[in-house]
């Protein structure tokens, strides 16, 4: 049986990836893109295209080892930019590689 103490010092579990849309026009292309990391076995948060960036950020902080920030650009791309916060580091991932990079831990 666990104590209290012990459920206090486990860490929190968060998702793998919150995903952030820049802008409402951008909340489809968010869902088609955690449907599809859902379906590859990750768990993922899906921000509102609503939220200024900075509401994202806070939001995904809280709930998601790392953002993944949906704009037109990175739509057009294919090259979406996901930030680890663990490491501060932001990289820029291509959408055929980003299930397995939000898979790795931190750091690798």
């Amino acid at each position: 049986m666990l104590t209290l103490q012990a459920l206090e010092a486990a860490p929190a579990l968060k998702a793998d990836a919150f995903i952030a849309p820049l802008g409402e026009g951008l909340n489809p292309a968010a869902l088609v893109l955690a449907r599809e990391l859902r379906h590859q076995g990750l768990w993922i948060e899906l921000g509102d295209g609503g939220f200024r960036l900075k509401k994202s950020f806070e939001a995904a902080d809280k709930t998601a080892r790392s953002i993944v920030i949906l704009g037109e650009d990175e739509l057009q791309s294919g090259i979406l930019t996901v930030k680890t916060f663990a490491t501060g580091i932001q990289t820029k991932v291509p959408r055929t590689e980003l299930a397995e990079f939000l898979s790795k831990p931190a750091g690798e």
